[in-house]
């Protein structure tokens, strides 16, 4: 490049960084083009909106997806500054902006319903912290992009533009299988530990709770009308009305300790279960095999504003611990609230992948043994899990695994074609990465 043009380029950094100032700085330049922070948060935001999480499972991986961003928009912005000489790969704006209302609305509708606009989606960005206009123009780079890489390929590399029309030999694919066998293996199981933080009853709120169900218990044993007691004591506003009538309860449709309580109450009976909500002083007039007709008073332990404020300062000091590198099992027998494992410094052994939640086993791939999660939200509090080691099935055979290995080869080939023209578009292009704050 011509030493004027870079002279010029300089220029117009330095101003834009005047007035960018501190709220919007610069992460990197090509050719004219700034891309500013703010357009790094906002990608990086909506990726993680796209993925449905709000935070990566830990900083590493959170450090990941940001460096990942900004490589992309790098490679946009080389790609929108191509050389006179690769005009023949360069697609209209137009049908980009159409291709993208395509994909928005196709989005709106799987989310949303098909009575969804690309405004209801609109919406949804705003909510979630989003620049519309910016995102839309984003997510524009992105296909085009995607486009200009595919007429590469198409132009230079027919080969690696049509999976169908692409050739290996069985000893160039079996190299492969020899360097990727590792990860093709399944895991079976994952050994993990967890530190387990319940919002709680204070010990008083708990005194008060037990002290409520003796009273009712107490009514009840003096021959008190159940349903009497239940419109008054009951905390199920909805049942309490009807004196606390659940109905016509069928197997599967209460939580399992109260369920097996209900099947294990004799006719014309009563029993007492607690259960992670609260107490359950159960009546049940009739029981036939997979049903029962059943009242209930119902004492809640579920937390209040107290109780949830409690578990996020504890919350605070665990992570606080944690991240200044202090030992995790030690900091589970300080603070976590399971009893099963607390003792074992939170170590619940060996859990198999058939028996996990699918949100965690996808938290999970993500993580090196050694590395632990940030805190996950449930129903019942918050978890964080430490990954210690992975159990692997048995090596996949090579004959089996011949179509995925193609698939996988045939990705990286082009992937790597894709790193070496981008490489090449650095050195034709004026091009400065800064670190990302």
């Amino acid at each position: 490049m011509h030493k004027f043009s870079l002279f010029i380029i300089s220029l117009t950094i330095l101003s834009a960084s005047s007035f960018a100032g501190e709220a919007d700085k610069i992460v990197a330049v090509v050719n004219d083009d700034v891309i500013t922070q703010s357009e790094l948060d906002n990608y990086f935001k909506i990726s993680k909106l796209l993925m449905g999480v709000e935070k990566m499972p830990n900083p590493r991986l959170e450090e990941n997806l940001l460096e990942e961003r900004l490589n992309a928009l790098v490679n946009y912005a080389l790609v929108d500054n191509m050389p006179e000489s690769l005009s023949y790969l360069r697609i209209d704006q137009s049908e980009i902006q159409k291709e993208n209302l395509r994909i928005l609305e196709e989005f709106a509708s799987e989310m949303f319903g098909e009575e969804a606009t690309i405004d209801t989606l609109k919406s949804y960005f705003e909510n979630a912290g989003l620049e519309w206009e910016l995102s839309m123009r984003l997510m524009e780079k992105e296909l085009m992009y995607n486009a200009v890489t595919e007429r590469y390929l198409a132009f230079n590399y027919p080969e690696l533009s049509n999976f169908q029309k692409f050739n290996v030999d069985d000893e160039e694919l079996l190299e492969f299988y020899q360097q990727i066998k590792d990860s093709l293996r399944m895991p079976l199981s994952y050994h993990l530990s967890r530190i387990v933080l319940s919002p709680n009853p204070s010990e008083q709120r708990m005194m008060q709770i037990n002290r409520k169900a003796n009273q009712v218990l107490q009514a009840l044993s003096e021959g008190e009308d159940f349903r009497s007691i239940a419109s008054i004591y009951s905390e199920d506003k909805e049942t309490a009305a009807n004196g606390g009538y659940l109905g016509i309860v069928h197997r599967g449709d209460m939580l399992p300790e109260v369920e097996n309580s209900i099947f294990s109450i004799e006719p014309g009976n009563m029993g007492v279960i607690q259960s992670m909500e609260g107490i359950h002083i159960l009546y049940v007039p009739t029981r036939w095999a997979d049903s029962a007709r059943v009242y209930q008073i119902f004492i809640s332990m579920l937390p209040n504003s107290e109780d949830s404020l409690r578990v996020l300062q504890k919350l605070d000091s665990v992570t606080a611990r944690l991240d200044r590198g202090e030992d995790f099992a030690q900091v589970a027998r300080i603070y976590s609230d399971d009893p099963y494992s607390r003792e074992q410094g939170g170590d619940v052994g060996n859990v198999p992948v058939d028996s996990m939640d699918v949100s965690l086993l996808s938290i999970l791939t993500m993580l090196e043994p050694g590395e632990y999660t940030s805190p996950i939200q449930s129903p019942f509090g918050y978890v964080i899990f430490k990954l210690h080691e992975v159990n692997l099935g048995e090596p996949v055979d090579f004959q089996e695994a011949k179509e995925q290995l193609k698939q996988n080869y045939f990705l990286r080939q082009r992937q790597q074609v894709i790193n070496r023209w981008i490489d090449s578009l650095k050195q034709q292009l004026y091009f400065e990465q800064r670190t990302i704050p």
